[in-house]
């Protein structure tokens, strides 16, 4: 039997303390700023999440503006990683393509 391992490895983390709201439909939250990473746990709809670092990985179409976006929020005190397509709010500083 084969399994999947997943390595976290985020290059260029940019420390900030920030928060946005999932979209409406909820969102995943996910072990690695991939869409194909495991996903650990999932935000309620509307929910305020706080983060603590952004970077770039996987790029996905942004649920307001329907334009692609390559930042990842890190959920504070964890290892865990949203897509900034799917939550209402943007990391100071950032811009959604490198």
């Amino acid at each position: 039997m084969m399994h999947a391992l997943f390595v976290l490895f985020v290059p260029n983390i940019r420390l900030v303390n920030f928060s946005a709201i999932a979209a409406p439909e909820g969102v995943n939250i996910r072990s690695a700023t991939s869409t194909n990473a495991p996903i650990v746990g999932r935000a309620a709809p509307n929910q305020r999440l706080n983060f603590d670092a952004w970077t770039y990985g996987d790029s996905v179409q942004d649920r307001w503006i329907n334009t692609p976006d390559a930042r990842w929020y890190r959920i504070a005190g964890t290892n865990n990683w949203v897509a900034s397509a799917v939550v209402n709010g943007n990391a100071p500083g950032s811009s959604p393509r490198p």
